[in-house]
Formats: structure tokens, sequence, C-alpha cells
């Protein structure tokens, strides 16, 4: 099993060093807890209900959330969750708004 991420968030059970911890941006994370359940968040960003989280603020959230190891995938305009719950034949899509990356 194999994921491309861009930061590492958590490795361990430790926090990567030095995480940009000003940039507030919309973020999609994916992390694993102890008993390898998937974790995932996608947040929203760049409105006035939701700023967005910055790489630091993320790995806490992901950390409080039981990961032991997490990563950072793109982010930004691109952030969008899709999701089709069991015996549900309808999909869930939530896309994060930009006025710099309009989405249909």
């Amino acid at each position: 099993e194999a994921i491309g991420a861009n930061v590492t968030l958590i490795e361990g059970g430790q926090v990567t060093a030095g995480l940009d911890a000003a940039t507030k941006q919309p973020r999609t994370a994916v992390g694993i807890d102890a008993n390898g359940k998937v974790v995932v968040i996608v947040a929203d960003g760049r409105q006035a209900a939701s700023s967005g989280y910055t790489l630091s603020e993320l790995a806490d959230e992901m950390l409080r959330l039981g990961c032991v190891d997490a990563v950072n995938l793109d982010g930004g305009g691109s952030t969008t969750y899709a999701a089709r719950y069991a015996g549900e034949s309808e999909t869930v899509r939530a896309t994060a708004s930009s006025a710099s990356f309009p989405h249909p």
C-alpha cells in the first residue's frame, strides 16, 4: 500500500518538526490510527466562516484524532471530497470554493 503526498504531518506518533504555522489554506489530509483505521480531513478555507488550517494546526488535529501517521495531500482550491456511503447509490461531493479556482 502506498500514497503520494507533499508533506508528512505525523510519523510514528510524532508531529513533524518545522511545519508551517502561518499559512492557513484549504487542506486535505489522510492518516492512520493505531488500530489501522483511516482518518480523512477535508477542510475548506478562504472564507469568512472557514479559514482553513496551517500545516502545524492540521498535524495537531490529526494527532488529536488519534493518528500515528498522517500526510497532507494536495489542498488549496483543488481540495475536494467525494464519498459514497455503504448501501447508498448517491455520491456526496464537497469542493473548496475559491474565486481563483472555480469549480463546477
